[in-house]
């Protein structure tokens, strides 16, 4: 792309600009602009077939077809709807009150880097501790090398992770990419949650059947209840790996909402043009305390870098949806530890083979649309964290007081792109194999009516 007079790519704005400067925003718009064109106008292509394929199985919408027949949730959009509110005025000053806490981030960063084995020692007492179960299954994967866990090799094209099953073996497996930092152990954390559970669940394989709103409770579960050792892993610095840890599952919650929010809009009306979808989408953002995305006027382009409105539909929102337990395991095992486990270990057991409300009922764990989920959820976050109390909650005014004034200079935003980022190559990984899946059924019901 040119601009002034001179060829820009992404690549060069990142070596050539200093970030955040005045003449990095005009050409990153610009950049953003440019592939928007073209990316946008394949998602609405992709909108028209969706349109097409819902029609075929008698839905008048996409979003009631991908609910219904390709995730078979025990809940509506309509009952996403009625959270929505609450993520904004309640969840969204929430995450900005972690992050600017006393918690010391910047001690994270100090957190030496790590290679697979020594995350795995550090680990490796604890697993026993909390369950025989898990102690087990843990001893297992280690012994068989049932995980791929590195650094990408210069000019290796490697990244992500994600957890499968092995049928044949009855067996799971493990691949992650490492960055070289703390994430890298909350990465490890999750993905043992996801082998765990393939590692405990009876059922042959051929019978399991995959419910995305279930299946990342296992592994945010997993992440979250390691938090109860934080201070034992990790030293002066388990606090600050506890509050990122958190931060996470409640950034989870908004963008869930948030991407389901716009998902849901544009599906309603699949004829939208894509200038429309911008400003929807900056509307939508704005609503959110404006914290994800850059806007350029009343425009906003990056929900164009999402993978999941390509691959995977009306996804995002289990993110939110398996987030909210796996914060009330974490808070509920302060007070009662045993019992936590006892509930964790009959959730992880139980595999994802039951819609996501049935499962949480049966094991005894809060759901997200339950009343006032969200406002018991944003007290006692508070109350164990020490931070403000919900009448000190900040103004979400962009360019005032709270969310504004925190995020002057969009500081965190480059950070949570490459979240959203890293979150999408996971979950289309994930899913490749089961959206491919209903896609062939599809064309093969077209081929035989023809």
């Amino acid at each position: 792309m040119k601009a002034g007079g001179e060829d820009w790519t992404y690549e060069r704005l990142a070596q050539d600009l200093e970030p955040y400067s005045d003449q990095y925003y005009e050409i990153q718009n610009a950049l953003d602009r440019e592939r928007n064109k073209t990316v946008g106008e394949i998602y609405r292509q992709l909108v028209q077939v969706r349109r097409e394929i819902a029609g075929e199985c008698g839905y008048d919408n996409y979003a009631d077809y991908a609910y219904q027949s390709v995730y078979g949730r025990d809940f509506t959009k309509e009952d996403v709807e009625r959270i929505r509110a609450d993520v904004k005025e309640i969840i969204v000053p929430l995450i900005v009150d972690c992050w600017y806490s006393d918690v010391d981030y910047q001690a994270l960063y100090e957190l030496e880097p790590s290679d697979a084995e020594e995350i795995l020692d550090l680990m490796e007492p604890y697993m026993g501790r909390m369950s025989g179960e898990l102690g087990e299954a843990f001893s297992y994967m280690r012994r068989h090398g049932l995980y791929d866990m590195k650094q990408a090799e210069a000019g290796e094209n490697r990244s992500g992770g994600f957890t499968t099953d092995l049928p044949y073996y009855g067996d799971g497996f493990i691949f992650l990419t490492l960055e070289g930092d703390y994430d890298d152990y909350l990465g490890v954390f999750h993905e043992f949650g996801h082998f765990a559970s393939i590692f405990g669940d009876p059922a042959p394989s051929m019978f399991r059947y995959g419910y995305v709103d279930v299946s990342e409770i296992d592994s945010q579960g997993m992440q979250m209840l390691l938090m109860h050792y934080a201070d034992e892993m990790f030293g002066e610095v388990g606090r600050s790996v506890e509050m990122e840890a958190v931060s996470d599952l409640l950034d989870s919650i908004i963008t869930g909402a948030m991407m389901d929010e716009f998902e849901t809009a544009v599906y309603a009306d699949p004829d939208m043009p894509l200038d429309e979808m911008n400003r929807l989408f900056a509307a939508i953002a704005e609503d959110y305390g404006g914290l994800y995305f850059d806007y350029d006027g009343e425009n906003c382009y990056g929900w164009d870098m999402v993978p999941h409105i390509y691959h995977s539909p009306l996804y995002y929102i289990s993110y939110g949806t398996s987030a909210f337990p796996a914060l009330r395991l974490w808070i509920e095992s302060e007070t009662d530890w045993e019992g936590t486990l006892d509930r964790y270990m009959t959730l992880s057991a139980a595999g994802s083979s039951e819609p996501y409300r049935k499962t949480l009922r049966e094991c005894e764990i809060g759901d997200i649309f339950q009343t006032d989920a969200l406002l018991d959820l944003d007290r006692e976050i508070r109350e164990r964290l020490d931070l403000p109390g919900a009448e000190t909650k900040r103004e979400a005014e962009k360019g005032e007081t709270g969310i504004g004034a925190a995020l002057n200079g969009n500081e965190l935003k480059p950070v949570v792109r490459l979240f959203l980022g890293v979150a999408g190559a996971i979950a289309v990984l994930q899913l490749m194999v089961l959206c491919t899946g209903f896609v062939i059924i599809w064309l093969l019901v077209k081929e035989r009516e023809r």
